[in-house]
Protein backbone atom coordinates (compact mmCIF):
# COMPACT_ATOMS: atom_id res chain seq x y z
CA UNK A 1 0.00 0.00 0.00
CA UNK A 2 0.90 3.53 -0.41
CA UNK A 3 2.07 5.42 2.71
CA UNK A 4 1.74 9.44 2.82
CA UNK A 5 4.18 10.96 5.39
CA UNK A 6 3.85 11.03 8.56
CA UNK A 7 1.02 8.19 9.27
CA UNK A 8 1.33 6.40 12.30
CA UNK A 9 -1.47 4.95 13.24
CA UNK A 10 -3.18 2.30 11.98
CA UNK A 11 -6.70 0.60 12.53
CA UNK A 12 -8.06 -2.52 10.74
CA UNK A 13 -11.67 -3.53 10.32
CA UNK A 14 -13.21 -6.37 11.18
CA UNK A 15 -13.51 -8.01 7.89
CA UNK A 16 -9.82 -7.05 7.06
CA UNK A 17 -10.45 -5.67 4.20
CA UNK A 18 -10.34 -1.56 5.07
CA UNK A 19 -7.54 0.11 6.77
CA UNK A 20 -7.18 3.82 8.10
CA UNK A 21 -4.57 5.76 9.05
CA UNK A 22 -4.42 8.81 10.54
CA UNK A 23 -1.63 11.49 10.15
CA UNK A 24 0.40 14.30 12.17
CA UNK A 25 -1.30 16.93 9.67
CA UNK A 26 -5.14 15.41 11.15
CA UNK A 27 -5.87 13.89 7.79
CA UNK A 28 -6.73 10.00 7.75
CA UNK A 29 -6.55 7.64 4.97
CA UNK A 30 -8.74 4.80 4.15
CA UNK A 31 -7.16 1.89 2.20
CA UNK A 32 -8.67 -0.88 0.76
CA UNK A 33 -6.23 -3.66 1.59
CA UNK A 34 -7.11 -6.35 -1.43
CA UNK A 35 -6.86 -3.51 -3.96
CA UNK A 36 -3.74 -2.01 -2.38
CA UNK A 37 -5.25 1.30 -2.87
CA UNK A 38 -6.29 4.89 -1.73
CA UNK A 39 -9.97 4.90 -1.46
CA UNK A 40 -10.42 8.54 0.13
CA UNK A 41 -8.97 10.92 2.71
CA UNK A 42 -10.83 12.60 5.21
CA UNK A 43 -9.99 14.94 7.86
CA UNK A 44 -11.89 14.95 11.20
CA UNK A 45 -9.87 17.02 13.07
CA UNK A 46 -7.77 19.09 10.54
CA UNK A 47 -4.72 20.97 11.13
CA UNK A 48 -4.44 19.09 14.58
CA UNK A 49 -2.74 15.94 15.26
CA UNK A 50 -4.95 12.69 15.02
CA UNK A 51 -3.76 10.38 17.79
CA UNK A 52 -5.33 7.52 17.69
CA UNK A 53 -8.22 5.86 15.23
CA UNK A 54 -9.93 2.79 15.63
CA UNK A 55 -12.84 1.40 13.70
CA UNK A 56 -16.45 0.02 14.88
CA UNK A 57 -17.08 -3.51 15.13
CA UNK A 58 -19.13 -2.73 11.93
CA UNK A 59 -16.93 -1.02 9.45
CA UNK A 60 -19.70 1.76 9.63
CA UNK A 61 -17.71 4.15 11.75
CA UNK A 62 -14.16 5.25 12.83
CA UNK A 63 -13.49 6.98 16.10
CA UNK A 64 -10.84 9.41 16.23
CA UNK A 65 -9.12 11.25 18.99
CA UNK A 66 -6.66 14.36 18.60
CA UNK A 67 -4.72 16.54 20.20
CA UNK A 68 -7.30 19.60 20.46
CA UNK A 69 -8.86 17.23 23.15
CA UNK A 70 -11.87 16.52 20.37
CA UNK A 71 -13.28 12.67 19.93
CA UNK A 72 -14.61 12.61 16.74
CA UNK A 73 -16.98 9.75 15.09
CA UNK A 74 -16.95 9.43 11.08
CA UNK A 75 -18.97 7.73 8.82
CA UNK A 76 -16.90 5.68 6.72
CA UNK A 77 -19.45 4.49 3.99
CA UNK A 78 -20.14 8.65 3.57
CA UNK A 79 -16.32 9.80 2.75
CA UNK A 80 -16.32 6.39 0.74
CA UNK A 81 -19.45 7.94 -0.85
CA UNK A 82 -18.25 11.49 -1.08
CA UNK A 83 -15.22 12.48 0.55
CA UNK A 84 -15.97 16.53 -0.11
CA UNK A 85 -18.45 16.36 2.82
CA UNK A 86 -18.36 16.62 6.15
CA UNK A 87 -19.74 13.61 7.52
CA UNK A 88 -17.83 13.71 11.33
CA UNK A 89 -19.69 14.80 14.90
CA UNK A 90 -17.68 15.82 17.72
CA UNK A 91 -18.63 13.14 20.59
CA UNK A 92 -16.88 14.83 22.91
CA UNK A 93 -13.60 16.76 24.71
CA UNK A 94 -11.12 16.49 27.03
CA UNK A 95 -9.22 19.10 28.76
CA UNK A 96 -6.06 18.06 27.10
CA UNK A 97 -5.12 16.04 24.26
CA UNK A 98 -6.92 12.65 23.63
CA UNK A 99 -4.06 10.13 23.15
CA UNK A 100 -6.15 6.82 22.65
CA UNK A 101 -9.79 5.96 21.59
CA UNK A 102 -11.11 2.30 21.97
CA UNK A 103 -14.57 0.70 21.18
CA UNK A 104 -15.95 -1.18 23.46
CA UNK A 105 -15.76 -5.34 22.57
CA UNK A 106 -19.57 -6.14 22.59
CA UNK A 107 -21.69 -2.87 23.51
CA UNK A 108 -22.56 0.95 21.98
CA UNK A 109 -19.79 2.17 24.13
CA UNK A 110 -15.95 3.69 23.77
CA UNK A 111 -13.32 4.74 26.17
CA UNK A 112 -10.56 7.43 25.49
CA UNK A 113 -7.62 8.28 27.86
CA UNK A 114 -5.74 11.66 27.43
CA UNK A 115 -3.19 13.30 28.63
CA UNK A 116 -5.29 15.68 31.04
CA UNK A 117 -4.96 12.21 33.38
CA UNK A 118 -8.29 11.13 32.91
CA UNK A 119 -10.07 8.13 31.38
CA UNK A 120 -13.55 8.43 30.14
CA UNK A 121 -16.03 5.88 29.43
CA UNK A 122 -18.36 7.27 26.99
CA UNK A 123 -22.09 6.13 25.55
CA UNK A 124 -22.14 6.08 21.01
CA UNK A 125 -24.96 7.77 19.99
CA UNK A 126 -28.08 7.01 18.47
CA UNK A 127 -27.51 5.66 15.53
CA UNK A 128 -24.13 3.59 15.57
CA UNK A 129 -25.79 0.40 15.16
CA UNK A 130 -24.41 -3.37 14.46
Amino acid sequence: LPSPPQESRLSLNNFGNLLCGSRDDGLCMLYDIEMGKLLAAFSPHTPVTCKSVQFYRNPRYILSGSYDGTIALTCAEQVLLNPEINCTEILGTHRDKVTKVTWHPTKQAFATCSADRTVCLWTAKDGVDD
